[in-house]
């Protein structure tokens, strides 16, 4: 994975709070819920960053141990520091390279995918460290969302964002696509506009020229009290969240 030091400021280190980072911590809720209901002991948590997600799931019930992986030293190290527990092994590497001599029942791969340029090669990685019907969840920004123009990310960082069936393509040789999930930011108005866009055409060009700018306003107190405790993962509702999340499970 190159440039990892990139990778490690897109993680917030220097300006971290649960606030900067609750879409990814909802992530890691979602995360936990299924590990619970599925009855998963083991755990692969690819480019786990500070550990404060692989420490959200090292909590479930029935974990055994999880791996966090990431490639940043500096990173690692603040994993070891703050977010150790005993079934938690930290390890600084390239989840390409890494080898394990047990396999897991689930690999965890959050806000990956799009920082790898050989992406086949990490969904084919990631199959082989599964267990037999190993179960993999990802999230990848929606890239009907996120970069509708189809050109370069807006994010520097990403060396791609897929439209939803261009990662099922990508995913579906290697895993049965057993759910697919959109997650939505909790910002009101922005669920609110992806919500009408769902809906007309016409409404979606409105939005998008800022013709209803000036209802912003109007909507934001409502809104706030209708989604502030939701959490912000719905299945089948993905067309136009911002974030796509799968759960596979290895052929």
């Amino acid at each position: 994975m190159e440039n990892n030091k990139t990778l490690f400021i897109e993680r917030l280190k220097d300006n971290f709070t649960l606030e900067n980072s609750k879409d990814h911590i909802d992530r890691y809720h979602f995360a936990k819920r299924f590990i619970f209901k599925s009855n998963i002991k083991t755990l692969l948590d690819c480019a786990c960053g500070m550990g404060y997600g692989t420490k959200m799931l090292a909590c479930s019930e029935g974990v055994k141990k999880i791996v966090g992986i990431d490639i940043d030293k500096d990173s690692i190290t603040y994993a070891k520091n703050e977010n150790f527990a005993p079934n938690i092994e930290f390890i600084r590497g390239d989840i390409l390279e890494f080898e394990s001599l047990s396999k897991f029942d689930c690999v965890i791969s959050f806000e990956t995918i799009e920082h790898i340029k050989e992406d086949r090669l990490f969904i084919q990685k990631v199959n082989k460290l599964l267990s037999k019907r190993g179960y993999l969840i990802l999230s990848t920004p929606n890239g009907r969302v996120t970069n509708p123009t189809r050109g370069e990310p807006r994010n520097i960082y990403h060396v791609r964002e897929y439209l939803p069936h261009e990662l099922f393509g990508l995913v579906s040789p290697y895993f049965d696509i057993c759910d697919v999930y959109g997650q939505y930011p909790k910002r009101p108005l922005a669920n609110f506009m992806n919500f009408l866009m769902s809906f007309s055409p016409f409404i979606k060009f409105m939005i998008k020229i800022r013709v209803i700018f000036g209802l912003n306003s109007l909507f934001k107190k409502t809104l706030k009290s209708v989604y502030k405790d939701r959490l912000s993962v719905m299945k089948d509702s993905y067309k136009y969240s911002e974030v796509l999340i799968l759960i596979c499970r290895k052929k």
